[in-house]
């Protein structure tokens, strides 16, 4: 997800570098907000996914202070790194889309003007 969105987010920068057709211009917005609506969706479900994640993490870990076992450790742990891969994935997504809106914002300009 992380290659498709920056693949994306070059592509939008090259037809906004390049492209001076109003027509195509509105085209292209058109694809980008499809796009955006897809990847808003996919950001949904991550941030979902990861504070699952990190509800799982917390009563893990508040079971292992009460009832001390290996299995607890050797779960947290595991959920640890999880959730510190879903949170890198979430910011990598968070700021991606941030970038579609400002490169929006920017087509539409060019296309009202």
């Amino acid at each position: 997800m992380e290659k498709y969105l920056l693949e994306h987010i070059s592509l939008m920068e090259k037809i906004l570098a390049s492209e001076k057709n109003t027509d195509k211009l509105t085209k292209w917005l058109a694809y980008n907000r499809v796009q955006i609506n897809f990847l808003q969706h996919e950001r949904l479900i991550h941030l979902l996914v990861t504070l699952f994640c990190i509800l799982f993490f917390v009563i893990i870990f508040l079971a292992s202070i009460f009832y001390p076992s290996i299995y607890f450790f050797i779960a947290d742990s595991l959920l640890l790194i999880l959730v510190i891969f879903y949170l890198k994935h979430y910011y990598v997504l968070e700021n991606g889309v941030q970038k579609l809106y400002k490169l929006d914002q920017e087509i539409e300009k060019y296309c009202r003007a």
